[in-house]
């Protein structure tokens, strides 16, 4: 059996990929574009675990002067790339201290510290950040030379505390100094690459670096993190093809399994989507498909804020767009939640308006909706239930057009909902179903509407077609009359499918469901 190379699971560091002979899918055609452009200073916004970092740990050796490192690569055999030597500055914000501006001043005042002795630059250790930053970019111009900066995870000490707008505010002010102080060197910078999950409003966090040029959405660069379908089957030929045969699948077959659960994510008004790193390459070293990349944290500030504004679940990717400038305004403690979505990569771009200059917006597969779904679930019911077992269960039960199981585990789940937590409305109940039905895989639609009104649920299976109609503090018979009274089926009748009617009643008093009945 043919040996398979390394896959680069747990480094995000591209001397190691390279010296280790791991996979490397070859990304220096972008970082070429971006290192000769006429302009100088790139911001990119990417989901977490996408490759952020690995770009930045390649620019990095790329402006260090490893050109060795880059043998085979399109840097290195397909352009006159001279790999001229500057000094680099790093600085990774997901690894500084935030609890605090204190905190967070701390923490980078000694990684700026560390970059002087790095450099050897003397320094008062008693200098203020500002100084002591701007102390240390001003020596390379004494020596003749300019510097490059690297920015890694720019808003994590903003978003960790993204609900706690005090400490968000005086994080961000400690920032603004950071970045004040690189404009204002700006000759002596040979080439600036910030990376982030959000896109905050310049003026608010990089005041006076204002003139980043955004490549978060330019068509150009929409593949620079990220595999597409082409470099996923030519860089990983080997590890599919061995996964093909232990599944007992053709390649093919796989292939498109692959690109069901991990492809979809689109971050340009081009029709280009790439695969999830991070999932990728975890299913090919683990070859099982599970939720590999949500299964990495969901992070909490996005589950506190879904919470905070209500969202209606059942309608979200319905009422999603954005444009191209969306961004977040850490002053105004508004949330632009569609654009919050998109960025963290819960929701991607899945069309355009009519008027071409709205992003419509989605879930990007299977992973990422049946995750998130499940997460809206226990956020709803949490914890005190089990979704993993509920939905396997549910999911042999509907599949096998059992619903007496069907409404046995619904019972069951709504019962283990502890009293204090649940609303007395239709719509939380709606709410709470359709996740559930979303988890298992089903598609559901909710409120549908027909020539006579709006069903609450339609459900479908490969092979079944469901319409549920509930009623609270009703009866399921009453629920099931209004669906013939106004023939709802009728509209579903061409569907090539059985159309099953179902009635559901709940109590209030209760708190569960109460009654069902198959029309």
């Amino acid at each position: 059996m043919k040996t398979l190379r390394p896959l680069p699971l747990g480094s995000q560091t591209f001397s190691y990929i390279v010296e280790n002979n791991a996979v490397y899918v070859d990304k220096t055609p972008y970082l070429h574009t971006l290192i000769s452009s006429t302009v100088n200073k790139f911001f990119l916004s990417r989901p977490r675990r996408f490759g952020k970092s690995l770009t930045i740990s390649t620019l990095d050796a790329l402006f260090s002067g490893k050109k060795e490192l880059f043998e085979g690569l399109y840097i290195r055999d397909k352009t006159a790339y001279d790999f001229a030597e500057f000094p680099v500055l790093r600085f990774d914000f997901s690894k500084f201290e935030n609890k605090s501006a204190a905190a967070l001043e701390l923490s980078l005042s000694r990684h700026i510290k560390a970059c002087c002795d790095d450099h050897n630059v003397s320094f008062d250790p008693t200098l203020t950040i500002r100084d002591l930053w701007e102390l240390l970019i001003r020596s390379f111009k004494r020596n003749g030379q300019q510097v490059v900066i690297l920015i890694d995870e720019y808003d994590k000490p903003i978003l960790d505390h993204i609900t706690n707008i005090p400490i968000a505010k005086e994080n961000r002010d400690v920032l603004k100094g950071f970045y004040e102080t690189i404009k204002a060197n700006d000759e002596t910078l040979r080439f600036v690459f910030i990376t982030g999950i959000t896109k905050f409003s310049q003026m608010n966090i990089f005041s006076g670096l204002n003139n980043l040029t955004d490549i978060s959405l330019n068509p150009e660069y929409a593949a620079i993190c990220g595999y597409t379908q082409q470099e996923l089957e030519a860089c990983f030929f080997d590890h599919i093809s061995a996964f093909s045969q232990s599944e007992g699948l053709r390649v093919s077959e796989l292939l498109a399994k692959i690109q069901k659960w991990y492809n979809g994510f689109r971050f340009t008004k081009r029709e280009l989507t790439v695969y999830n790193p991070f999932s990728t390459l975890m299913l090919l070293e683990q070859q099982s498909f599970q939720y590999h990349w949500f299964a990495t944290g969901t992070p909490t500030y996005l589950m506190q804020l879904l919470k905070q504004l209500n969202v209606d679940v059942e309608n979200l990717p319905k009422k999603l767009s954005i444009n191209d400038t969306a961004s977040y305004n850490v002053d105004s403690l508004q949330v632009n939640l569609p654009a919050l979505l998109f960025q963290t990569g819960y929701m991607t771009v899945v069309g355009l308006s009519q008027s071409q200059e709205t992003l419509l917006l989605d879930y990007p597969n299977m992973e990422v909706k049946e995750a998130f779904t499940q997460q809206l679930m226990v956020m709803m019911a949490r914890p005190h239930v089990s979704p993993a077992v509920t939905v396997d269960e549910l999911r042999e039960a509907l599949y096998g057009n059992n619903l007496a199981d069907v409404f046995a585990i619904l019972t069951l789940f709504f019962a283990k909902i502890p009293y204090d937590i649940q609303e007395s409305t239709e719509k939380y109940y709606q709410s709470l179903f359709y996740l559930i039905f979303t988890v298992i895989g089903t598609r559901i639609r909710a409120e549908v509407r027909t020539n006579t009104g709006r069903v609450d649920a339609l459900v479908e299976t490969d092979s079944d077609l469901y319409l549920f109609e509930f009623k609270i503090n009703g009866s399921a018979e009453d629920a099931l009359a209004q669906i013939e009274e106004k023939d709802y089926a009728f509209s579903f009748q061409d569907s090539g499918k059985p159309v099953h009617k179902v009635g559901v009643g709940f109590s209030v008093a209760e708190r569960n469901i109460v009654g069902w009945v198959l029309g």
